[in-house]
């Protein structure tokens, strides 16, 4: 496909992705397959690499394959693309993972791979999880700067998807903190159904509305900000 000149990604590597996870040996079999081509002078795409870290992930082995990721830079002479990063990005908000998620934070800025909306996403959700969440309220206000210049091209600006604008609601709740009122707003103004969540809010908030210091945004933690 690359030599063609349609160059491989997620969508097209599908069906190796659904062989790959049917058993627990298989990515790592893919792997040796991928090292011995590289090893013969063929160019691998990371598309070819990203469904095998995530057939791996899939079949109950993270830890191996973060290794994979480690790896990588081996046989894929690109290096890691935005996608890589996603894969991993996804797991890694469902184990709770916050150092990891941070740790590839870190190698995206240091590699200059451009963050898209699914990565602000998922480390919003990271961040969420954890008793500290004011992480990701930095990192949805940088994701917002960031889709505005998508907004100024004429294209949709970027924001949280309905499901982690919904968790940031329930978070703040929990937690007495009453941006979960403006998260609502700005989902109506969004489009995005909350009826039923806004009523839970209403039956689950607990008083007055606790004030909560704001960041100073001069002073905020920079992610991708230097890209």
């Amino acid at each position: 496909m690359s030599k063609a000149g349609l160059e491989p990604d997620s969508s097209t590597t599908r069906p190796i992705y659904l062989h790959l996870s049917q058993a627990p040996d298989l990515p790592f079999k893919a792997w040796e397959v991928l090292k011995s081509l590289s090893n013969d002078d063929h160019v691998i795409p990371a598309a070819a690499a990203n469904v095998v870290i995530e057939a791996s992930i899939a079949v109950g082995r993270f830890e191996d394959a973060v290794e994979l990721y480690k790896e990588l830079y081996t046989i894929c002479e690109g290096g890691p693309d935005t996608e890589t990063f996603n894969v991993i990005l996804q797991s890694a908000s469902r184990r709770r993972n916050k150092d990891l998620a941070m740790f590839l934070a870190s190698e995206m800025q240091a590699l200059g791979v451009k963050p898209d909306l699914l990565t602000y996403d998922r480390l919003i959700l990271v961040c969420l999880r954890e008793d500290d969440y004011e992480d990701a309220f930095r990192y949805l206000e940088e994701m917002t700067e960031v889709g505005k210049q998508r907004e100024e091209a004429g294209q949709k600006g970027w924001w949280m998807r309905g499901g982690t604008a919904t968790a940031m609601v329930r978070r703040c709740v929990v937690a007495g903190d009453e941006r979960a009122w403006d998260i609502l707003d700005k989902m109506d103004k969004r489009g995005i159904g909350n009826y039923k969540l806004r009523g839970w809010v209403k039956e689950n908030w607990k008083g007055a509305p606790r004030m909560v210091e704001h960041p100073n945004p001069n002073d905020r933690m920079a992610y991708f900000a230097t890209m």
